[in-house]
């Protein structure tokens, strides 16, 4: 059990922490390149810059994707996940965002899920709602006036809930997720990004390895992917990766 903690504390390498803040810094420059005008002043978490990486097996899942099951009905933890593995920044950085991109593709979650079955960008973003003004509702809050509005209440309080589910549901359904993780989000004060670009990622040998997602919670969204700056700031992300032996396929 002892050896057990010391290995879950176990602090990284030199070696790790340098690659680790090599990529953070090729993620900021590339950030640059995705908003090229955006305030100085803007909070870096508004506009970010996340790798996510595929793995087959994931044990810990947050938030519980059920109550009986953590991964979710008829799923386990070898269904095939997307993970944070860094995001640009130096804040947001212990993510503990996790989509599940298993075999059976139509089945992805989120704009990473999305991006992780195309080759091509996938980007969300028009007609998204803006959920980052939301005041969040407690559970039981939610079952009483879905109640109340079944049963014909017709109350500012119960009409404004009625909506705001709407949208929640808008939101959801947009990003390949499900309402329960967007409720999550909206609990913690996180931004509900406006506009997501997600992007394959391979490895050396040109395998699928995992995704870059792109997401701005403000009006200024990530440039034209098919735009000549953004190919060259791309090429040149994943060329730093490909230098630093982040692209390598872990079986």
């Amino acid at each position: 059990m002892f050896r057990f903690i010391r290995w879950c504390a176990k602090e990284k390498s030199r070696e790790a922490l340098l690659v680790d803040r090599l990529v953070t810094e090729a993620l900021d420059s590339f950030r640059t390149v995705c908003f090229p005008d955006l305030p100085k002043k803007t909070p870096v978490d508004h506009n970010r810059v996340t790798i996510f990486r595929h793995v087959k097996c994931k044990w810990w899942i947050w938030p519980f994707k059920g109550f009986l099951n953590p991964w979710g009905w008829r799923r386990g933890p070898w269904s095939g996940w997307l993970v944070v593995l860094q995001r640009s920044g130096h804040v947001t950085q212990a993510a503990t965002s996790v989509f599940m991109a298993p075999d059976d593709a139509q089945h992805a979650e989120g704009v990473a899920g999305q991006a992780w079955r195309r080759e091509a960008a996938y980007r969300v973003g028009e007609g998204l709602p803006d959920l980052n003004n939301v005041q969040y509702v407690v559970g039981w809050k939610r079952f009483w006036n879905r109640i109340l509005f079944k049963l014909g209440n017709e109350s500012s309080a119960v009409l404004q809930f009625s909506e705001l589910s709407r949208k929640i549901e808008q939101y959801a359904l947009a990003t390949s997720t499900t309402t329960k993780p967007v409720w999550h989000r909206l609990k913690l004060r996180k931004p509900c990004p406006t506009n997501l670009v997600g992007i394959m990622l391979e490895d050396q040998q040109r395998e699928p390895w995992g995704v870059v997602v792109i997401d701005s919670s403000n009006v200024h969204a990530c440039i034209d992917t098919n735009a000549k700056a953004f190919r060259r700031g791309f090429k040149r992300l994943t060329k730093t990766l490909e230098s630093l032996e982040v692209l390598i396929k872990r079986r």
